[in-house]
This record gives structure tokens, sequence and C-alpha cells, in this order.
């Protein structure tokens, strides 16, 4: 089955694979040879949009973090 793996959408963009689906997870290795294992159905989606759609999501979410480590460092005094 084909499918849209978004676990490493951040490092290495949204990867389009062939794998199985078991009922709770899609297993099998993807095409960059470097990854093989189970894909929880929260990190692999059958659609290139939602697959799109939870990469923005997680870029958001990095980037508020990202924000906040900032903040962070600049209220920091010596």
């Amino acid at each position: 089955m084909k499918v849209y793996v978004t676990r490493y959408c951040l490092t290495e963009g949204i990867i389009e694979a062939d794998l199985e689906d078991n009922g709770t997870y899609f297993w099998g290795k993807l095409e960059d040879g470097c990854h093989t294992g189970a894909y929880k159905k929260t990190e692999a989606f059958v659609s290139l949009a939602d697959a799109k759609g939870h990469a923005e999501e997680l870029r958001r979410k990095k980037i508020r973090s990202l924000e906040l480590k900032i903040d962070k460092l600049e209220a920091t005094r010596f």
C-alpha cells in the first residue's frame, strides 16, 4: 500500500513508501533504505494532503518551541 511517512518530515521531508497495513501500524522498509520498521497511523498517511497537513502542524510546533527557547535565552542575564 502506498503511504506517506511524516515521522522524519522536518529533517528529510515527507517520504513516499510502499508499506503493509496490519490494522494498527504500517510496516516495512522505506525506499531510502535507511529506515525499516513500524509506523503509527499518526505518522504515516494514505493521502498526501493529510500527510502535508500533519507535516505543517509539526513544523508550526517546532517553530513555537524554538521561539520559546529564544525568549528564554534573551531573558537570561549574566
